[in-house]
């Protein structure tokens, strides 16, 4: 099934109606789809869950489809939207697939987040190949990777290859270390993880890669953060002079 065309024929049908939380996101051959007249239901698989992607143009329609849903698979989904959510939307979802927490989009210009330049940064270092596993494990022991799309081992170490994690070790172990991606001129700060929660190391590893941001003429800098499970963060990077977007990201997850 092509998706892509369901989610432009309901597009046209009512565009004043038209909902989608579908933006190009990668789908696997072996998708699975539930449709029809007004509404349809992609659930693609990614490690041991399942995405779902949809569009609809009447609710109704869209919750018999839910109503369809495996009860055997484990299913995630996002609804990215300005705001609040839509309560109808909301309660037709989480009927279903509870609601698990928010994540918040926050953005900041790199000549105005705060850097002191006071730190040694001679601790600060790449990561290599060989920390790869350290990593990965450290990223899947804090972070659920269905909310906050950790990268594969593949990925991570094209990200390493890249110079794109940068870490704190003491005696040659990993005490924290930031992960990010490059976006054109802006940069994208994916996850930030102090393993030995020394508020120093924390410190200045986030210093530096303030200040490499700046080095490599960043314009901006955004991140997503959880509001609801995360609020230290939120308030660590409003410190950093991030600010909210007022964009959210809505997740519900049937983790069986």
């Amino acid at each position: 099934m092509n998706f892509q065309n369901k989610v432009n024929e309901l597009r046209k049908k009512d565009i004043l109606n038209f909902k989608t939380n579908y933006f190009m996101n990668k789908i696997n051959n072996n998708a699975l789809y539930l449709e029809n007249d007004n509404a349809i239901i992609c659930l693609t698989q990614d490690r041991d869950i399942y995405r779902l992607y949809f569009a609809f143009i009447n609710l109704f329609d869209f919750e018999n489809i839910l109503k369809q849903l495996p009860f055997d698979k484990k299913i995630s989904l996002e609804i990215i939207t300005k705001g609040e959510l839509d309560i109808a939307l909301y309660d037709c979802v989480n009927k279903y697939i509870p609601y698990e927490t928010t994540f918040n989009r926050m953005r900041a210009k790199c000549n105005e987040i705060l850097n002191s330049r006071m730190y040694n940064h001679n601790e600060i270092q790449f990561a290599t190949r060989e920390d790869v596993n350290a990593i990965y494990d450290a990223l899947n022991a804090v972070f659920f990777h269905h909310t906050s799309h950790l990268p594969n081992k593949k990925e991570l170490l094209d990200l390493i290859n890249n110079e794109l994690v940068l870490c704190v070790k003491n005696d040659n172990k990993l005490a924290s270390f930031i992960v990010y991606k490059p976006e054109g001129m802006q940069a994208r700060f994916d996850q930030f993880l102090s393993i030995d929660k020394n508020i120093k190391n924390t410190m200045m590893l986030m210093d530096y890669f303030v200040s490499e941001l700046k080095d490599k003429k960043f314009k901006t800098c955004y991140l997503w953060v959880d509001i609801v499970k995360n609020k230290p963060a939120q308030l660590m990077y409003k410190y950093y002079k991030f600010k909210s977007e007022n964009l959210n990201s809505f997740v519900f997850s049937k983790l069986i």
